[in-house]
């Protein structure tokens, strides 16, 4: 395809959609699969063809971790991948570009090279597998017998799971708190997943082994949700983030009359730097009330003063003291002999 194509190709899948690609002899045309425009939609480039004529080669996944191999734990070490074995296959490179890390290997070949890669661009995913799958059983040059070999049920379900993982894109990572959020797992063989909400409780939720995914519609409260299903061995371990309504986080500029109508008509209004911090400052200090004290200080005295002088009477300036001897009787003053 020309670059036009890959670019709108690459936007096509930006938008949250899937592409899955199997490499074949077609894909010779380095000019055509490692241009710029092709890497931003793969991931990477082609290298070279590898054969292996004695029919030691076949696919290997070393682990079902990721969603598309999921479905393959049902069965476990049971798949007979050395039963359609793969005479040639491309090398395939991570190439990044720019801030793109470039695709990553979802499994192997026996031979360590990576046979199934995933790319994840924009909001959606482009799976590379290495080896074709639509050339017929009777072709003399077939680079596998994935499709073709006997009871190829293997091909069947790993076709099937990488198209469902390619078109599954759209995790609810983040939504409004009391929407539903609907998150994809690599376990499909468990029935059920446990949410832990972020006030700490916990409650089951059911997974759709069909989709692989699982719906929590209990998001009333916003925070961290953990989703676990599986156990710590083996297990998956997600979740998602339940956010308030952007009205309840608006910054935009309110009017004073809305702040009046909000805050109550006592409520102060600073413009200016000086009013805010005079404004905190009456908050933290308070008024000054050192004269108002001072004043009640004078009214207290002169009140007491002039109480003391309206019940108490003062001394007679001219009047003297009689002397009293304790204990002794007063003596009569002599009476006037008459004349």
């Amino acid at each position: 395809m020309p670059p036009r194509v890959w670019d709108l190709l690459g936007d096509w899948v930006a938008g949250g959609r899937g592409l899955v690609v199997w490499l074949g002899p077609q894909a010779g045309d380095a000019a055509r699969f490692n241009s710029d425009a092709s890497r931003r939609v793969l991931g990477g480039g082609i290298v070279r063809v590898w054969r292996s004529p004695d029919g030691g080669n076949f696919l290997a996944p070393a682990a079902l971790e990721h969603p598309a191999l999921a479905a393959f734990r049902r069965v476990g070490d049971a798949v007979p991948w050395q039963d359609f074995p793969v005479e040639r296959h491309w090398e395939f490179a991570a190439a990044p570009l720019a801030d793109d890390a470039g695709a990553t290997p979802i499994a192997p070949y026996r031979n360590g090279l990576p046979a199934i890669l995933e790319h994840r661009v924009g909001a959606g995913t482009v799976i590379t597998v290495t080896t074709p799958a639509s050339q017929p059983a009777d072709d003399p040059d077939a680079w596998n017998s994935l499709a073709t070999g006997f009871e190829p049920w293997p091909f069947v379900m790993l076709a099937n799971e990488t198209l469902r993982h390619a078109i599954d894109t759209a995790d609810d990572r983040n939504i409004v708190a009391g929407r539903p959020a609907v998150l994809h797992v690599a376990r499909r063989d468990v029935p059920a997943a446990f949410v832990r909400t972020p006030a700490g409780e916990d409650f089951p939720a059911v997974i759709d082994a069909a989709r692989g995914t699982v719906t929590v519609t209990a998001t009333r409260v916003p925070g961290n949700y953990a989703v676990r299903a599986g156990g710590a061995e083996g297990g998956l371990a997600t979740g998602f983030s339940a956010n308030l309504d952007p009205a309840a986080t608006d910054v935009a500029r309110l009017d004073d009359d809305l702040l009046r109508a909000v805050l109550g008509p006592a409520a102060r209004l600073a413009n200016t730097k000086d009013e805010l911090v005079r404004d905190v400052n009456l908050e933290r200090v308070g008024a000054e009330l050192s004269g108002w004290l001072l004043l009640l200080v004078a009214a207290a005295v002169a009140g007491d003063w002039i109480l003391a002088n309206r019940f108490h009477a003062p001394r007679a300036e001219n009047a003297t003291p009689r002397p009293e001897v304790a204990g002794a009787p007063a003596v009569p003053a002599a009476a006037e002999a008459p004349g």
